[in-house]
C-alpha cells in the first residue's frame, strides 16, 4: 500500500543501526500512541506541509538535501500516492540547487523543469528523472495510506522515547524495530496525533551510524486547494514531453 515509500531511503549496502535506549518521560505506551496516530491519519483527506529531507553522518554524502512545500491526498485506486510538491534539491557535495515542481494524480507523474522549460509527464515515475527519488521521499506516507502505521503496529518492538519538539509541535517519539532489523523513529504531535518527523536509523558495513530525516512543519489538514494540483498544468512557454527528465 505504500508504493512510494521505497523511494525515501538510500539503503545500498547499509545495515540498521542500533538506537540508544532512552526512557519515555510520561509513561505512555508507544503502541497506544501509534494507534491514536493511525486513527487521526485516517481522517486526513488532504494535507499541506513544509518539508525538509536530509541525511546525517555518512548518508549526508549520498542523500540530496531537499526542502520545499508538499500537498498530499488519499491514494488512488491503484494504491499510488497523490502528491504535489515544489522543492529545492541540492546534490551532495555540490553547491548547485535545482528548483522543481512535480506531482502525481495516483496514475500519471509529471515534473516541471524551469532550466529546460519542459514539462515531463508519463505513467512511469521515472519520467521525473534523477530528482525523482528525492521528490518522492518528501511524501509523508501515513498521511496518504489507507491503513496508516499498519506495518509499525506489527513490529517486534515499539517503545516511547523522550519527547521532542519538531518546529512548534511538542511530539511523542516512538521507536520501532522490525524482525528484519530495520529501525525507525516516528515523531507524533501531542496535539493532533499526526506525524511531524520520520527518522530511519542505519549503519554502514563499518558500523558507522547515520540517519535519514523527513521533517514536516506548518501542517494544514484538508486545506482549500485551487484546482487539481495533482495534475499537470502546463506553464506558458513550456513544452510538454513524455521523455524522462535528466
Amino acid at each position: 500500500m505504500r508504493t512510494l515509500l521505497g523511494f525515501w531511503f538510500l539503503l545500498g549496502a547499509a545495515t540498521v543501526a542500533t538506537a540508544e535506549d532512552k526512557p519515555a518521560s510520561d509513561g505512555a505506551d508507544g503502541a497506544a500512541i501509534l494507534r491514536k496516530a493511525q486513527e487521526a491519519a485516517k481522517k486526513v483527506e488532504t494535507a499541506r506541509y513544509a518539508v525538509e529531507y536530509r541525511g546525517t553522518g555518512w548518508l549526508s554524502a549520498r542523500v540530496p538535501a531537499t526542502s520545499g512545500e508538499v500537498i498530499v491526498a488519499d491514494q488512488s485506486k491503484w494504491n499510488l500516492d497523490k502528491f504535489w510538491c515544489r522543492v529545492k534539491v541540492q546534490r551532495p557535495q555540490s553547491e548547485e540547487t535545482v528548483e522543481l515542481t512535480a506531482g502525481s494524480d495516483g496514475e500519471v507523474y509529471f515534473l516541471i523543469d524551469p532550466r529546460t522549460k519542459k514539462a515531463h509527464e508519463d505513467l512511469d515515475p521515472a519520467v521525473m528523472g534523477q530528482a525523482g527519488r528525492s521528490i518522492q521521499r518528501v511524501v509523508m506516507g501515513p498521511l496518504t495510506a489507507p491503513e496508516p502505521f499498519k506495518e509499525e503496529l506489527t513490529a517486534k518492538k515499539i517503545e516511547l522515547r523522550e519527547p521532542v519538539k519538531v518546529g512548534d509541535e511538542d511530539c511523542y517519539a516512538v521507536y520501532v524495530a522490525f524482525p528484519d532489523e530495520r529501525e525507525m523513529l516516528w515523531y507524533i504531535s501531542k496535539k493532533d496525533y499526526l506525524p511531524r518527523r520520520f527518522d530511519r536509523l542505519l549503519k554502514n558495513d563499518k558500523g558507522e551510524p547515520a540517519t535519514t530525516e523527513l521533517i514536516a512543519t506548518n501542517l494544514v489538514v484538508n486545506p482549500k486547494l485551487e484546482g487539481n494540483p495533482f495534475r499537470l498544468a502546463l506553464p506558458e512557454g513550456y513544452t510538454k514531453t513524455d521523455e524522462f527528465a535528466n
